[in-house]
């Protein structure tokens, strides 16, 4: 499969006024795509200050050692300006996939099944 990262900032604001930015993955997150959705995400950052990500995974592989040190890097770096994070999957606890492989699980993070994205988004807009 083909590691595919799209980062788009959503119409929707959390109750203080924080961006929500929507972020998917599939595949396998390798370094070089890390890269690009940390790029994206700097950006996003420097225009709003803080962010609330909405992470969508689908058919997510895992991510790579250099990927997993990269994310770990980026989160030291930007914990004060990622204000949550809601990470859908396919399920709750998606024992395929480990917590060490799906990025930005340091700040406060929730997860919700891909059913229930509303929900995930009425976490994100709170106080």
């Amino acid at each position: 499969m083909t590691t595919n990262v799209e980062i788009t900032e959503t119409p929707e604001k959390a109750r203080d006024g924080t961006v929500i930015v929507h972020v998917s993955v599939s595949g396998a997150l390798t370094a070089e795509r890390y890269a690009f959705l940390e790029d994206g995400l700097r950006k996003l950052i420097a225009k709003h200050g803080s962010i609330r990500v909405l992470l969508v995974l689908e058919e997510l592989e895992g991510m790579t050692t250099n990927a997993m040190r990269e994310d770990k890097r980026f989160e030291k770096k930007h914990i004060a300006e990622i204000d949550r994070v809601a990470v859908a999957c396919a399920t709750r606890e998606d024992k395929s996939v480990p917590p060490s492989a799906i990025p930005f699980t340091d700040v406060n993070t929730r997860f919700f099944p891909l059913g229930e994205m509303e929900q995930a988004v009425e976490w994100l807009k709170q106080k």
